[in-house]
């Protein structure tokens, strides 16, 4: 019996092919399917394969970025976005502009907590007045980064886009702000100017002294007499480092030590370790011990205390205002110093980029 249904099956379909039926050979393999008694093969049409492609290849490549972004173990990732954990962000077309705009928001949302700090600095207790002030310095703060950024100085990196959500690397850029642009201090002024005459003059007796001896003393006081102002405090210095090689690289990795343990200054570590951002928190909540006992009440805050906070808002106020729009004038001396320490230290992040970009 089943030789002879397989025979029958063959000759319908050579009857069919040979076009005894009239019957299109476009629906051959369908209806040979048919007589066998299977199911129609059914392949998904083009415009369904091009609507679940362009559904699902989204997702993907959003999961890939957040897993090479916060993972660090994947070996794979959409270079468009990034590379890897402490790989080059690459966001479309960036251009300085974004920045700069980024920037300016920033200086328009700074300016209003400033002013509302202000309003409230004669209220009892001036806790709150000292809380807006500290977030109007972290929102100058993060526009001085932002136009770093759009100058060349620093380049744009996923660390680079969370220090600008993390307090306490804000405030340690705050603290480099604060020496770019310092309280006017006309003692200070009066003490450079006489140094800088010294240093002409020294120069002069210099050139025209014969004795080596002489000489060589004479060079030794212009060296410090530069070395005193001509290179950023130690202070700036470390709160620089600190920045980049103890907060900003545990976002790359938290698996590092310092082979030779390094001593920084006093208020750059403080601020690095999050002290003002505590003290901030403080000024807002009442803290509570693990005993359960009270631990702070925003009470604690001095006037003498928010008073300095909404002087040094101020003063980072003003140094992005007056911020240098061309990539080669600087707001002071002060603030090319800086530069050349920041753009220094953040080299390590431009070789990482051009080395993911071969």
């Amino acid at each position: 019996m089943a030789t002879s249904s397989s025979s029958s099956h063959d000759s319908s379909v050579r009857s069919l092919a040979a076009g005894d039926h009239g019957v299109n050979l476009h629906f051959l393999p369908v209806i040979s399917t048919c007589i066998a008694g299977q199911q129609p093969e059914r392949r998904p049409s083009t415009r369904r394969k091009l609507f679940t492609l362009l559904t699902f290849v989204p997702v993907i490549r959003y999961l890939c970025f957040r897993l090479s972004l916060h993972e660090s173990h994947s070996p794979f990732c959409w270079r468009r976005h990034c590379t890897t954990r402490a790989g080059t962000v690459k966001i479309g077309r960036m251009d300085e502009s974004h920045f700069k705009k980024s920037a300016a928001a920033c200086l328009d949302n700074g300016k209003r907590l400033l002013c509302d700090a202000e309003t409230l600095e004669y209220e009892k207790p001036p806790s709150t007045c000292y809380a807006l002030a500290i977030i109007a310095q972290e929102e100058f703060a993060k526009a001085f980064l932002l136009l770093l950024v759009s100058r060349g100085v620093i380049p744009w990196h996923p660390v680079i886009h969370r220090a600008t959500r993390d307090h306490a690397c804000k405030q340690l850029l705050g603290f480099v702000m604060s020496y770019i642009n310092p309280e006017y201090d006309f003692g200070r002024d009066m003490e450079w100017l006489k140094e800088n005459e010294e240093r002409k003059a020294l120069f002069v007796s210099y050139k025209a002294s014969t004795d080596e001896v002489e000489k060589a003393a004479i060079w030794m006081r212009i060296a410090e007499i530069s070395e005193r102002w001509d290179s950023l405090p130690q202070s700036i210095l470390d709160a620089i480092s600190i920045l980049r090689y103890e907060n900003i690289a545990r976002f790359e990795s938290r698996n590092w030590v310092w082979i030779n343990k390094a001593i920084f200054d006093k208020t750059a570590k403080a601020l690095g370790e999050g002290r003002l951002d505590r003290q901030k928190q403080d000024a807002l909540y009442v803290r509570i011990g693990r005993g359960g006992q009270l631990a702070a009440t925003p009470i604690h805050v001095k006037r003498e205390e928010a008073k300095a906070a909404i002087e040094t808002a101020r003063r980072m106020c003003g140094l992005i205002e007056g911020f240098p729009s061309s990539g080669t004038q600087v707001f002071s001396w002060e603030h090319k110093l800086a530069e050349e320490a920041i753009k220094a230290n953040f080299a390590s992040l431009a070789e990482g980029e051009s080395a993911d970009a071969q």
